[in-house]
């Protein structure tokens, strides 16, 4: 079986963009991309091929708090800490994605969300518009840690997930 047209397709308008691919593999997926945005930028958007569902491209990323931010949410009052959950929440059911938020021993410690793309009419615009909004989602939830947490307390928060923490799908 030849190589999937889609697939040539969005890495020839990711070419055209300057962003950067890089194939990944996994057993839930037929093919994965991890696409990163200046090239040395280390937050990543991974576009997933799901096996088990056809016509469906997935958007995926996240941030994953630093240690400081979950210290900080950690010290906050119950109450302070849920208004804060309950924002990011709304905020990203406002943005059409579906959304999942982990926590370690009651507090908030990841977010990752994503987006489904329906690719049977998939065009270059409409992809792109996709990542832009998934990256701009991604800064606003960076910003909004970073606001609640502290601004130094923040810097250090990320969106690479481990292997495992990647397939939110499944």
């Amino acid at each position: 079986m030849g190589e999937d047209p889609l697939l040539a397709r969005i890495e020839g308008w990711c070419a055209d963009e300057s962003i950067t691919v890089e194939r990944f593999e996994d057993d839930a997926v037929a093919w994965g991309l991890h696409l990163r945005y200046p090239p040395s930028n280390p937050k990543r958007i991974d576009v997933l091929r799901p096996k088990d569902r056809s016509g469906v491209l997935i958007l995926f990323t996240g941030v994953h708090f630093a240690q400081g931010q979950v210290d900080v949410l950690n010290a906050m009052n119950a109450s302070t800490r849920q208004d804060l959950v309950w924002d990011l929440y709304m905020f990203l059911v406002s943005r059409g994605v579906f959304s999942s938020f982990h926590r370690t021993e009651g507090i908030l410690t990841r977010i990752q969300f994503q987006r489904e793309l329906f690719f049977d009419d998939l065009d270059r615009p409409s992809f792109l518009e996709a990542m832009r909004d998934s990256y701009s989602i991604l800064m606003w939830l960076i910003s909004a840690v970073q606001r609640a947490c502290g601004a130094e307390r923040g810097r250090k928060v990320g969106n690479t997930p481990s292997d495992e923490e990647l397939p939110m799908f499944r």
